[in-house]
């Protein structure tokens, strides 16, 4: 008999837990469909930077060729309100990077100052999505369309957010000149 109440009690634990990642992706979905319509509304501040900005279609980089690197930054509040909280004020990071191979696109969406959720796609080659909870991943999903060329892995979580991190601080330094 109590066997059975163990196996059962597993059974409801396991079910609770996997219900309250499903309840916590949910929420991060609906928060990314929320800040893509601030965005869309213009109810985010917004700055970006270019690399080699005509290295989309003509300058190139030696050894790479066409290189162009352009990043936008979404954020909340102007660095005048941060109260030394300006990771905070970041909503969402886009980095588009075009090379003579490929094109990548990455997607950061921050909450209070961490990452919750990054999304990245390799035009006609992978799209990988990464999902977070206090900055560790609950979820991974990955489409890869040439197999032999997909650049990211779910063992690369870590590393994603150590870039976000980096961005990050990017970011905070641009006001600080």
């Amino acid at each position: 008999m109590n066997k059975h109440i163990l196996i059962i009690s597993l059974i409801l634990i396991f079910n609770i837990d996997i219900f309250a990642q499903e309840t916590e992706i949910k929420n991060i979905k609906d928060y990314y469909y929320k800040v893509s319509e601030q965005i869309k509304q213009k109810e985010l501040y917004c700055n970006q930077t270019e690399l080699n900005k005509l290295g989309e279609s003509s300058q190139n980089w030696p050894a790479v060729g066409l290189y162009y690197e352009r990043i936008t930054f979404w954020y909340n509040t102007a660095p005048a309100h941060w109260d030394e909280k300006g990771e905070e004020a970041i909503v969402k990071i886009e980095i588009k990077n075009i090379y003579s191979a490929f094109e990548e696109n990455t997607e950061y969406l921050f909450k209070d100052g961490k990452l919750i959720f990054c999304y990245i796609s390799a035009k006609d080659i992978s799209e990988h999505r990464y999902y977070f909870s206090n900055e560790i991943l609950i979820k991974y999903l990955e489409k890869i369309i040439l197999t032999d060329n997909a650049a990211y892995k779910k063992e690369d979580s870590e590393l994603v957010i150590k870039k976000s991190k980096k961005i990050q601080k990017y970011f905070i330094n641009m006001f600080d000149y």
